[in-house]
């Protein structure tokens, strides 16, 4: 008999499914970056503890909210 492959065989994309990165690029807009997600602005901010929403960087690590 050939053993059936158990659920716990497929990899989970991420260690926070709830939860993903996103890196500033250039351009970017936390409006941008939320609509790109289907998230808010807001919702960004907090996930981030982000004072000034305007003074995101390129180069900085984003927790997007799912």
């Amino acid at each position: 008999a050939t053993p059936t492959p158990s659920a716990t065989a497929s990899p989970t994309p991420t260690a926070t499914p709830s939860a993903q990165s996103y890196t500033i690029k250039t351009g970017d807009t936390l409006t941008g970056i939320a609509q790109q997600f289907n998230t808010t602005p807001e919702a960004i901010q907090r996930a981030n503890n982000i004072a000034n929403p305007t003074a995101i960087q390129v180069g900085q690590v984003l927790t997007i909210p799912r």
